[in-house]
């Protein structure tokens, strides 16, 4: 694996979804998980100990009566916290096309994670990154969709260069607007979807309200007959 050791969480969200794709299980464990993980797995934490302890990437072979699985185990450091990225297969359930692919990923993970979910012309996480690292996670966040007015309208009368500014520029204002932690997806041609985890019901709102009004008052240089703006819209989900 040649990705970096430092990295986000949302990076390291990125990586194991690539992952999944592969392998049968895919865990980040940090020191505490790995220190009390069942007996039942001793090999697999003995592996996981030394990784956390000499900061690096090891692999073994855990075979038994009941399973044969190949254990990939690498340090990493995610918001600077060591952990360990556990990557398991089942050698039982395996095929040859299986192992050159999954050789291929680990090899490339850094790479094919950032063009499997970023938006080529805003850097966005996309619709994607969404389905297959955040739909399903059930967090309690406030979720709003964004949606560009006159998109349509503007690709038509003054070409596909201008309604371009007209995202970068939107996206600016959102990225601007909110927090590290906060996530912004481009769900569609001039669709956004914004996820703001713990957050509250004033503060949220708040927000929607300033990214509005901010859009509004952006102008977009030599295309001064244009004026943006949204609709947008949202609600905290527990």
């Amino acid at each position: 694996m040649t990705a970096q050791i430092k990295m986000t969480r949302k990076e390291a969200e990125v990586q194991m979804a690539c992952f999944r794709q592969t392998f049968s299980s895919v865990r980040l464990l940090n020191e505490k998980a790995v220190l009390h993980a069942p007996q039942a797995h001793s090999k697999r934490t003995e592996l996981e100990c030394r990784v956390l302890h000499e900061k690096r990437q090891l692999t073994t072979l855990d075979v038994t009566p009941q399973r044969a699985e190949q254990i990939f185990a690498r340090y990493v450091e995610v918001d600077g916290e060591p952990c360990v990225l556990e990557l398991v297969q089942d050698l039982q359930q395996d095929t040859p096309e299986a192992v050159v692919q999954r050789r291929q990923m680990l090899t490339q993970t850094g790479s094919m994670g950032e063009k499997l979910y970023r938006d080529a012309l805003t850097g966005l996480y996309n619709r994607r990154y969404y389905e297959d690292a955040l739909k399903n996670r059930g967090m309690e966040a406030g979720v709003a969709v964004l949606d560009m007015d006159g998109f349509k309208a503007c690709n038509e009368t003054y070409g596909h260069q201008a309604g371009d500014k007209m995202l970068e520029a939107a996206v600016g204002v959102m990225r601007h607007c909110v927090r590290r932690s906060d996530t912004i997806i481009r769900y569609g041609g001039d669709e956004f979807l914004l996820l703001l985890p713990h957050i509250e019901e004033a503060t949220f709102q708040q927000k929607l309200q300033d990214i509005c009004c901010q859009i509004s008052e952006t102008r977009l240089p030599g295309l001064e007959d244009i004026r943006l703006s949204v609709s947008i819209g949202g609600l905290i989900n527990r």
